[in-house]
């Protein structure tokens, strides 16, 4: 008590400034709306600041939580999407969840763990295998386009051949004039694709948007596989040589959706028998 005692006496005048300074303060603000306006403003800016500091990490810290919980989210509109996930039974009607429409796609959201790009031969790694139904030859793709096709699955995981594989051959056709082509990676440039068997009297442009062709059993059509970025004719040949830009940056792809395609196997055993009666 007495130590206390003695420092109140030893600062008794800073002390004493101290509080008749509060006085001071207090009364200039209370009586002066311009300096109360000021000081309100300067708190107000400042709180806000301190909220927005806050939210911001809070905001980063539940950023993977958000991000899955949009894909499950986009996951879910693609199922019911009527463009894609259905085909129609009666091309005359469009009734939707109607008995005339049977679901051949489903897309499944999932996470890439692991990916390439530097390599000639490069792959997908996925966080969903045969537990989920995941099985080889099931599309990979993004919000962006295509990705890549899956190649082995285990009990949990899946991995996929990328477009950036000297293995990938991809069906597709050209959005404004439906000519069929095959992209192909050359093992050369991530950032572009050769597009071949594009007779060169087609009337072709930079810019131009080149779609799936539904051709096979893997994707459905109209799914963005790129955009032309250069062509030239080639003495001699028929087909132009042109380069595309894959929608989807291969190089910054963190999540996925995988296609399954619930009538692939009723198309590969027609198109196996009618093979087979040809030979």
């Amino acid at each position: 008590m007495r130590n206390l005692l003695n420092i109140l006496w030893k600062y008794q005048f800073f002390i004493a400034f101290l509080f008749l300074q509060a006085i001071s303060l207090t009364l200039l603000f209370q009586y002066n709306k311009f300096h109360k306006a000021e000081v309100l403003t300067g708190a107000a800016q400042i709180s806000g600041s301190t909220y927005l500091f806050v939210n911001n990490i809070q905001s980063y810290l539940s950023l993977k939580e958000e991000n899955e919980k949009l894909r499950l989210e986009n996951e879910h509109l693609k199922n019911r999407s009527k463009a894609d996930a259905y085909y129609s039974l009666d091309t005359s009607k469009t009734y939707f969840n109607d008995s005339l429409f049977q679901r051949q796609y489903k897309f499944l959201s999932a996470r890439v763990i692991n990916s390439t790009v530097g390599n000639r031969n490069n792959y997908i790694t996925l966080n969903h295998g045969e537990f989920s139904g995941v099985a080889p030859e099931m599309g990979i793709i993004t919000e962006k386009g295509v990705a890549g096709i899956i190649k082995d699955v285990s009990s949990h995981f899946s991995v996929g051949l990328s477009l950036l594989h000297s293995k990938t051959k991809l069906s597709v056709r050209l959005k404004n004039s439906n000519y069929f082509g095959l992209v192909s990676w050359d093992g050369v440039n991530p950032y572009a694709l050769n597009l071949d068997d594009i007779p060169n009297h087609v009337n072709i442009q930079v810019g131009d948007t080149i779609v799936t062709s539904g051709a096979s059993s893997i994707f459905p059509y109209g799914l963005l596989v790129g955009t032309i970025i250069s062509f030239e004719k080639v003495e001699g040949e028929v087909f132009y040589k042109i380069k595309i830009k894959p929608t989807q940056d291969l190089n910054s792809t963190s999540s996925c959706y995988i296609v399954m395609n619930r009538l692939k196997h009723e198309q590969v055993e027609l198109e196996t028998t009618a093979q087979a009666d040809e030979d």
